[in-house]
């Protein structure tokens, strides 16, 4: 199962439901949604993904996990993807290269370059699909995030909380992770966190997010 530090840290990031209904966009091998339903054990979680060889290998993930039951993996792009149901919680961790040069892999283009997924694609679909006191997540580079949080503002979503992911204190910022929602706020949350302290060992902090979903920490 192919899995990122940047997509493990996003998936413990995102807080846990009580209960309600969660759509996984852009699912990828199905991290996201293992993880969410392993902490959240009363939601119903629904995952999309474009790619055939990626909605296989989530497939046969969420088949092979304790929580199967709860987990449907759909094969569709987000633009055709067709449901009359209002998510409590929506994560997407998207394609984000814009206007760069592509490589010779056609299935890794698909995956970094947003021409699959546009920013605004993606926030006027969540903006239909998130119930009313909602949660939209998302995870981009900093420049990316920063264009995204303009456009879902023009599509009613608004920043209820922004964490900032380095590989160190002092480095720059490699990701970031975004909470909207469709009430404004007069002030949003911020948060940096880094993955290792200058020794190299993973910090205090994310080790504390990590712990329930990593073996050896």
């Amino acid at each position: 199962m192919k899995v990122t530090t940047d997509g493990c840290f996003f998936g413990a990031t995102i807080p846990s439901l009580d209960d309600g209904t969660v759509l996984d966009i852009g699912a990828g091998t199905g991290l996201l949604s293992l993880m969410m339903a392993q902490k959240s054990p009363n939601t119903q979680i629904e995952a999309i993904e474009i790619d055939q060889s990626a909605f296989e290998e989530a497939t046969m993930n969420v088949q092979n996990a304790p929580w199967h039951n709860r987990i449907k993996v759909r094969h569709t792009s987000l633009q055709s993807f067709d449901s009359s149901k209002k998510y409590d919680l929506i994560m997407s961790n998207p394609p984000f290269f814009k206007d760069n040069f592509k490589g010779d892999s056609v299935r890794k283009n698909k995956a970094i370059h947003n021409d699959s997924l546009s920013f605004e694609e993606l926030a006027q679909k969540a903006s239909i699909l998130l119930s009313d006191l909602g949660q939209l997540w998302v995870m981009y580079p900093a420049f990316e995030m920063s264009q995204f949080i303009k456009i879902a503002t023009d599509f009613g979503l608004y920043v209820h909380s922004l964490i900032s992911l380095r590989n160190k204190l002092d480095g720059p910022i490699l990701r970031q992770i975004s909470q909207l929602g469709k009430t404004p706020m007069s002030a949003k949350t911020s948060e940096d966190i880094h993955i290792r302290s200058n020794d190299g060992a993973y910090s205090q902090e994310f080790t504390d997010l990590l712990k329930d979903y990593y073996l050896h920490l």
